[in-house]
């Protein structure tokens, strides 16, 4: 080749080289801007904002007033087995000692066996409550035959749990009805217990009273995540909400968020097209609190911000056209409306909800809780002095949870929280 077209080629390959790497560099610098500057980005706080309420054993407080609270459960009449079995297990492990009331929710009428088991178990009041039609049936702004239709085209995909219509009503009635119903209206606190679950601490202090003193709204023994099919767009509902409403983003909304690290033009077209994500194009990780245990103040879901909220997510029909689930919708509503020193994680409090289950650090094979007296400190060896949990029994190896940790940390980052484990 003559030499000044060899010339001319190196030359043009030379600014082509240059100008391919030089277009790219804009876009680039943008998601890195947006990434760390995004509207869904809050500081981390400075200082820890939980702690565990109690790190060791210790004698019941029984002669401290108790609070206004009880435990609730959604059941029915072929939960027997099973609310027998959970009932049990937080008699002995906690309310042996406290003997708060249980208000026990169907949206049926309750079976006589069922009355007189659960009642002969009982260490505290009990009452046996019918949810009423007006709250669990479709709302009348939804299209009832396109939403059954909806229902069974879930139940063929093989969405979990979403080819069942009374779930997606227990689903909506715990999502936002249940702090409505009559017979829970005396209590400020409640603490959500589901048939077949299990207890493997004993609890020897009042997590009503400790979650009054320290200013908790919102407690989770389990942070794990959604399934993204039974609800690809709740994400980007609560998103355009907390747009609408100019909620400043926290820390715990930035955990549950992750940021885009595409560029401007092609996050604005993912924005338009996919439902999970938001307007700036972020998605939502599907970390949540699972809560089929929750302990929170009745307050929080009764304030007018957690009333607009649930109003605005159920006009939107996903209760019903998809599969929202109220631990997502609980989990977004207590980062977006709470601060996060009002949310508490009980990571004392051993908890199986089959088949999940999560365990403190002293957990001991073989020692779980047998009298109602749990002694002094010289028959408490075994315990370890950095750990928190008492008597626990797990039945398992030393895995502090068998599955993965993920959002724990996420939530820990949240609250400022270092653990070692």
């Amino acid at each position: 080749m003559h030499p000044f077209f060899a010339r001319s080629l190196r030359h043009v390959t030379i600014r082509r080289l240059i100008i391919a790497i030089a277009v790219p560099i804009p876009f680039f610098l943008e998601s890195l801007w947006h990434a760390g500057t995004s509207a869904n980005i809050a500081p981390r706080p400075l200082q820890p904002l939980d702690a565990p309420f109690t790190t060791a054993c210790q004698e019941p407080g029984v002669t401290a007033p108790r609070e206004k609270a009880a435990a609730i459960m959604l059941a029915r009449n072929e939960d027997l087995a099973g609310a027998k079995q959970a009932i049990e297990s937080w008699n002995l492990q906690f309310n042996q000692w406290f003997h708060y009331p249980v208000v026990f929710l169907n949206d049926k009428p309750w079976a006589n066996e069922f009355i007189e088991e659960l009642s002969a178990i009982a260490t505290g009041n009990v009452s046996f409550e019918v949810v009423p039609e007006s709250m669990w049936d479709y709302p009348d702004f939804i299209d009832k035959a396109a939403a059954k239709v909806s229902i069974e085209e879930q139940g063929r995909k093989h969405v979990l749990n979403a080819g069942m219509e009374s779930y997606h009503q227990m689903c909506r009635f715990y999502s936002g009805q249940f702090y409505d119903h009559p017979a829970l209206q005396p209590f400020q606190y409640f603490w959500r217990i589901e048939p077949h679950v299990a207890f493997t601490c004993a609890i020897p202090y009042d997590p009503f009273r400790a979650m009054r003193e320290h200013g908790k709204k919102y407690g989770y023994a389990i942070a794990l995540w959604e399934l993204g099919e039974t609800s690809p767009s709740l994400f980007r509902a609560v998103a355009d909400y907390k747009v609408l409403h100019n909620i400043r983003s926290t820390s715990f909304w930035s955990a549950m968020v992750d940021t885009s690290w595409a560029p401007w033009p092609l996050r604005k077209l993912l924005a338009s097209m996919l439902p999970h994500r938001d307007g700036h194009g972020d998605t939502w990780n599907h970390c949540h609190f699972w809560s089929n245990f929750e302990i929170a103040d009745f307050a929080f879901f009764r304030s007018k911000e957690y009333r607009d909220f649930f109003d605005y997510l159920d006009r939107k029909g996903g209760f019903f056209f998809e599969r929202w689930g109220d631990s997502p919708v609980h989990s977004l509503a207590a980062a977006l409306l709470l601060d996060p020193a009002e949310i508490h994680r009980f990571d004392d409090i051993g908890y199986r909800h089959p088949p999940f289950w999560t365990c403190p650090q002293n957990a001991r094979e073989g020692q779980m809780l047998e009298s109602t007296s749990l002694g002094t400190a010289d028959n408490l060896s075994g315990e370890r002095e950095d750990g928190i949990g008492c008597r626990c029994s797990c039945d398992e190896d030393d895995k502090k949870a068998n599955f993965d940790n993920f959002c724990f940390k996420k939530f820990d980052q949240a609250m400022g929280v270092k653990r070692q484990w």
